[in-house]
């Protein structure tokens, strides 16, 4: 036996819910391709991926502001990578070009900010996924209790759309003098 079978159904017979093919009109929804923000699914993973990480060492994640604007961590990520990586920005002093490529305005130490953000938050989960070890740091002390807690879901990409105001402003000085 291969198990086929052969329905027959009567040529009047309607199923119920059918669609009247004659009435049925809809209107398509055109998605092109380049639309579908597959960046954007890339960042929220590489966010998830963070946040994971520093769960599992004890700790939680909080995404630092800088200039009144969220750090965007994966475009800082990007950045220090397409610049040739952490070593080689600290090596040829490279920051403040790491802070002028995401937008801060230049001269104001936002650089030295970024770098020690890096390092603090990304720079260990990079070491990590590159098999590396960081000797130099010492983990967070962890009772058992915090050891058996489950992962939770956490609001990081929530954080990372909030987007800058659309004036663009550094300060409550800017926000007086466009207005005039």
């Amino acid at each position: 036996m291969n198990g086929l079978c052969l329905v027959g159904v009567r040529q009047d017979w309607q199923p119920p819910f059918a669609v009247e093919v004659d009435n049925f009109k809809f209107t398509p929804r055109i998605q092109r391709l380049n639309e579908l923000e597959a960046q954007t699914r890339v960042k929220l993973n590489f966010l998830d991926q963070i946040a994971k990480f520093w769960e599992l060492q004890g700790s939680t994640l909080k995404i630092p502001n800088v200039e009144r604007r969220i750090l965007d961590l994966y475009s800082l990520n990007k950045i220090v990578i397409e610049e040739g990586g952490y070593e080689a920005i600290c090596r040829d002093r490279r920051w403040s070009r790491v802070a002028q490529r995401l937008g801060y305005p230049p001269g104001k130490g936002i650089g030295s900010l970024l770098r020690s953000h890096y390092e603090r938050v990304i720079y260990p989960f990079d070491t990590f996924q590159s098999g590396a070890s960081l000797a130099c740091q010492p983990g967070p002390q962890i009772d058992s209790e915090e050891k058996d807690r489950e992962y939770k879901p956490h609001s990081i990409p929530l954080r990372q759309s909030v987007q800058p105001s659309k004036m663009n402003s550094y300060g409550r000085r800017a926000k007086r003098l466009q207005a005039e």
